[in-house]
């Protein structure tokens, strides 16, 4: 088993605008959750994941679940180190595994240094994570909980065009089967 410890690069906080992994065109920032957002100026934080529908003109959705950072470097980055280490994202504390529950196994993030070191065109080891897990599982829960509440279809906001695209369901649904196959287990 090998432990994850992170390298202190931070090149994760300066890679915070992402490519959609399955909707091409369509970029995305570091995820917040709704209380999360006071964290960081006002003036760059963008809604990031809805639900429901509204608008016939201009459909949109309904209920904004989470929210996202739009800069690509974190304003709270100080040399290597984060200036708001006890009191960052969790999406930041799980980085850099992202779950998904039902699934209940987690993908490392292609560009993070460590998995690039130690991990890439490796199989069958297992990774111990239990402080990024635990973060991981507390965005599970509240995604979880909001999604049981939701009607009408998922929504992620697109940073590039600054407009709504509906999630096609289907799509992520291979791409996660796909992925998951390929990955090794996180404890």
């Amino acid at each position: 088993m090998i432990k994850f410890t992170c390298l202190q690069c931070a090149h994760c906080c300066r890679q915070l605008i992402q490519n959609h992994p399955y909707l091409p065109g369509v970029k995305s920032g570091l995820f917040l959750l709704p209380q999360e957002v006071k964290l960081f100026p006002k003036e760059h934080i963008y809604p990031n994941r809805g639900w429901g529908l509204k608008g016939r003109a201009r459909p949109r959705p309904k209920l904004i679940y989470a929210y996202q950072l739009d800069l690509k470097v974190c304003p709270h980055l100080r040399g290597n180190l984060c200036g708001i280490y006890e009191n960052r994202p969790l999406g930041c504390q799980g980085y850099p595994f992202e779950g998904l529950e039902p699934i209940a196994r987690y993908m490392v993030h292609p560009e993070c240094r460590w998995f690039k070191l130690y991990l890439k065109n490796k199989t069958d080891i297992k990774i111990e994570a239990a402080e990024e897990v635990k973060a991981n599982k507390r965005i599970g829960a509240y995604l979880a909980m909001v999604l049981k509440a939701a009607e009408g279809p998922d929504w992620i906001y697109n940073l590039t065009t600054k407009k709504w695209v509906m999630l096609d369901e289907e799509k992520g649904k291979e791409w996660v089967s796909k992925t998951f196959n390929l990955l090794p287990p996180i404890m």
